[in-house]
Protein backbone atom coordinates (compact mmCIF):
# COMPACT_ATOMS: atom_id res chain seq x y z
CA UNK A 1 0.00 0.00 0.00
CA UNK A 2 1.14 3.38 -1.02
CA UNK A 3 2.67 6.16 1.87
CA UNK A 4 -1.44 7.22 2.58
CA UNK A 5 -5.01 6.59 1.89
CA UNK A 6 -8.27 8.94 1.77
CA UNK A 7 -10.31 6.59 4.42
CA UNK A 8 -14.15 7.05 5.14
CA UNK A 9 -15.46 5.71 7.95
CA UNK A 10 -19.20 4.77 7.38
CA UNK A 11 -22.17 3.20 8.20
CA UNK A 12 -23.39 1.27 5.81
CA UNK A 13 -26.83 0.35 5.25
CA UNK A 14 -27.86 -3.67 5.37
CA UNK A 15 -28.64 -5.97 2.55
CA UNK A 16 -31.92 -6.20 2.55
CA UNK A 17 -32.45 -2.42 2.09
CA UNK A 18 -29.91 -2.27 -1.08
CA UNK A 19 -33.00 -2.57 -3.70
CA UNK A 20 -34.45 0.58 -3.32
CA UNK A 21 -31.21 2.63 -3.49
CA UNK A 22 -29.58 0.40 -6.13
CA UNK A 23 -32.84 1.41 -8.10
CA UNK A 24 -32.80 4.73 -7.64
CA UNK A 25 -28.78 5.04 -8.38
CA UNK A 26 -29.83 3.03 -11.64
CA UNK A 27 -32.48 5.66 -12.85
CA UNK A 28 -29.89 8.35 -12.40
CA UNK A 29 -27.22 6.66 -14.35
CA UNK A 30 -30.06 6.57 -17.32
CA UNK A 31 -29.60 9.98 -17.32
CA UNK A 32 -25.66 10.66 -16.49
CA UNK A 33 -24.00 7.50 -17.64
CA UNK A 34 -20.74 9.41 -16.33
CA UNK A 35 -21.75 8.32 -12.88
CA UNK A 36 -21.33 5.29 -10.54
CA UNK A 37 -23.26 2.51 -9.66
CA UNK A 38 -23.74 1.10 -6.46
CA UNK A 39 -22.33 -2.53 -6.91
CA UNK A 40 -19.70 -5.00 -5.04
CA UNK A 41 -16.64 -2.11 -4.97
CA UNK A 42 -19.01 1.33 -4.93
CA UNK A 43 -21.01 0.96 -1.55
CA UNK A 44 -24.29 3.34 -0.37
CA UNK A 45 -23.05 4.86 3.13
CA UNK A 46 -23.44 7.40 5.19
CA UNK A 47 -20.03 9.09 6.26
CA UNK A 48 -18.77 9.90 9.61
CA UNK A 49 -15.42 10.96 9.02
CA UNK A 50 -13.31 11.68 5.82
CA UNK A 51 -9.83 12.20 5.83
CA UNK A 52 -6.21 11.33 4.82
CA UNK A 53 -3.84 9.28 7.41
CA UNK A 54 -1.33 6.99 7.02
CA UNK A 55 -1.17 3.74 5.94
CA UNK A 56 0.85 2.48 8.04
CA UNK A 57 -1.33 3.92 10.82
CA UNK A 58 -4.35 1.76 9.27
CA UNK A 59 -4.27 -1.28 12.20
CA UNK A 60 -4.57 1.51 14.74
CA UNK A 61 -7.28 3.13 13.32
CA UNK A 62 -9.29 0.04 13.08
CA UNK A 63 -8.66 -1.05 16.84
CA UNK A 64 -9.68 2.28 17.47
CA UNK A 65 -12.75 2.18 15.52
CA UNK A 66 -13.67 -1.01 16.95
CA UNK A 67 -13.64 0.01 20.22
CA UNK A 68 -16.34 2.75 19.82
CA UNK A 69 -18.61 0.57 18.20
CA UNK A 70 -18.55 -2.19 20.50
CA UNK A 71 -22.01 -2.11 21.83
CA UNK A 72 -23.68 0.33 19.15
CA UNK A 73 -26.79 -1.30 17.96
CA UNK A 74 -28.15 -0.67 13.92
CA UNK A 75 -29.30 2.81 13.65
CA UNK A 76 -32.83 3.73 12.26
CA UNK A 77 -32.71 6.49 9.82
CA UNK A 78 -34.94 9.12 8.50
CA UNK A 79 -34.52 9.86 5.16
CA UNK A 80 -36.10 12.99 5.06
CA UNK A 81 -35.94 13.92 0.72
CA UNK A 82 -32.92 14.14 -1.70
CA UNK A 83 -31.62 17.33 -2.68
CA UNK A 84 -29.06 18.09 -5.16
CA UNK A 85 -25.36 18.67 -4.12
CA UNK A 86 -22.96 20.09 -6.14
CA UNK A 87 -22.70 16.96 -9.24
CA UNK A 88 -25.01 14.69 -6.91
CA UNK A 89 -27.85 14.23 -5.96
CA UNK A 90 -28.01 13.22 -1.88
CA UNK A 91 -30.81 11.65 0.43
CA UNK A 92 -30.84 13.91 3.40
CA UNK A 93 -30.95 12.83 6.68
CA UNK A 94 -33.30 14.01 9.66
CA UNK A 95 -31.15 14.78 12.79
CA UNK A 96 -30.18 12.01 14.51
CA UNK A 97 -28.35 12.44 18.04
CA UNK A 98 -26.63 8.90 18.10
CA UNK A 99 -25.42 9.99 14.60
CA UNK A 100 -24.47 12.86 15.64
CA UNK A 101 -22.45 12.03 18.55
CA UNK A 102 -20.71 9.10 17.11
CA UNK A 103 -19.37 11.56 14.27
CA UNK A 104 -18.00 13.84 17.21
CA UNK A 105 -16.68 10.82 19.40
CA UNK A 106 -14.85 9.71 15.85
CA UNK A 107 -13.09 13.37 15.61
CA UNK A 108 -12.20 13.18 18.95
CA UNK A 109 -10.76 10.00 18.82
CA UNK A 110 -9.45 9.95 15.68
CA UNK A 111 -7.68 13.41 15.23
CA UNK A 112 -4.07 12.19 16.22
CA UNK A 113 -4.44 9.82 12.65
CA UNK A 114 -5.11 12.69 10.44
CA UNK A 115 -3.08 13.61 7.66
CA UNK A 116 -3.35 17.13 6.66
CA UNK A 117 -2.84 16.26 3.01
CA UNK A 118 -3.26 13.58 0.41
CA UNK A 119 -2.94 13.38 -3.29
CA UNK A 120 -4.59 11.19 -5.92
CA UNK A 121 -3.05 7.87 -5.34
CA UNK A 122 -4.35 7.91 -2.04
CA UNK A 123 -7.85 6.74 -3.32
CA UNK A 124 -8.50 3.93 -4.78
CA UNK A 125 -6.84 3.16 -7.97
CA UNK A 126 -9.77 1.44 -10.37
CA UNK A 127 -11.11 2.27 -13.17
CA UNK A 128 -12.28 5.55 -12.35
CA UNK A 129 -9.46 8.42 -12.50
CA UNK A 130 -10.14 10.56 -9.29
CA UNK A 131 -10.98 14.04 -9.58
CA UNK A 132 -9.32 17.28 -8.23
CA UNK A 133 -12.48 17.74 -6.53
CA UNK A 134 -11.83 14.48 -4.46
CA UNK A 135 -8.60 15.22 -3.35
CA UNK A 136 -10.14 19.01 -2.14
CA UNK A 137 -13.10 17.61 -0.38
CA UNK A 138 -11.02 15.02 1.72
CA UNK A 139 -9.00 17.15 2.49
CA UNK A 140 -10.78 20.35 3.20
CA UNK A 141 -13.51 17.79 5.48
CA UNK A 142 -12.24 18.34 9.05
CA UNK A 143 -12.90 22.32 8.56
CA UNK A 144 -15.72 22.66 6.55
CA UNK A 145 -18.17 18.93 7.22
CA UNK A 146 -17.77 18.47 10.31
CA UNK A 147 -18.99 19.24 13.94
CA UNK A 148 -21.17 22.11 13.39
CA UNK A 149 -21.16 21.61 9.25
CA UNK A 150 -21.86 18.03 9.72
CA UNK A 151 -24.40 16.87 7.30
CA UNK A 152 -25.27 13.16 7.22
CA UNK A 153 -26.57 11.79 4.10
CA UNK A 154 -26.17 9.01 1.04
CA UNK A 155 -24.66 10.01 -2.11
CA UNK A 156 -27.20 8.23 -4.54
CA UNK A 157 -25.38 9.03 -7.60
CA UNK A 158 -24.33 12.05 -9.71
CA UNK A 159 -27.32 14.61 -11.06
CA UNK A 160 -28.36 17.96 -11.85
CA UNK A 161 -31.44 18.08 -11.51
CA UNK A 162 -33.66 17.94 -8.16
CA UNK A 163 -36.05 14.91 -7.85
CA UNK A 164 -38.75 13.93 -5.49
CA UNK A 165 -38.48 11.02 -2.76
CA UNK A 166 -40.93 10.96 0.07
CA UNK A 167 -39.81 10.18 3.40
CA UNK A 168 -38.75 6.73 4.18
CA UNK A 169 -36.65 5.03 6.85
CA UNK A 170 -33.39 3.00 6.43
CA UNK A 171 -31.42 0.73 8.94
CA UNK A 172 -27.56 0.98 8.99
CA UNK A 173 -26.22 -2.28 9.94
CA UNK A 174 -22.50 -2.32 9.78
CA UNK A 175 -19.90 -0.12 10.30
CA UNK A 176 -17.05 0.25 8.00
CA UNK A 177 -13.43 1.80 7.02
CA UNK A 178 -13.42 2.08 3.39
CA UNK A 179 -10.92 3.60 1.25
CA UNK A 180 -12.61 6.07 -1.11
CA UNK A 181 -12.67 6.50 -4.83
CA UNK A 182 -14.37 9.05 -7.60
CA UNK A 183 -16.96 11.16 -6.27
CA UNK A 184 -15.82 10.07 -2.67
CA UNK A 185 -17.38 7.08 -2.89
CA UNK A 186 -16.79 4.22 -0.52
CA UNK A 187 -14.96 1.69 -3.05
CA UNK A 188 -13.10 -0.66 -1.17
CA UNK A 189 -13.87 -2.19 2.51
CA UNK A 190 -10.35 -2.39 4.69
CA UNK A 191 -12.45 -3.59 7.88
CA UNK A 192 -16.50 -4.12 8.60
CA UNK A 193 -18.00 -4.85 11.98
CA UNK A 194 -21.99 -5.92 12.09
CA UNK A 195 -23.86 -3.33 14.56
CA UNK A 196 -25.29 -5.17 17.33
Amino acid sequence: MKGSLAIDVALLVSDSELTLLRKRNLDLLKSYPDGFSFDETHFPHVTLIQRFVKTSDLAQIIECVQEIFLRFAPLPIEVTGARLGGTTINYAIAENSRLRDVHETLMKNLADFEETEGAADSFFNGDEPVRDRDVEIVGSFHSSQSLTRYYPHITLGVGREAIYEKPFTLTLSRVAICQLGRFCTCRKIFWEQALS
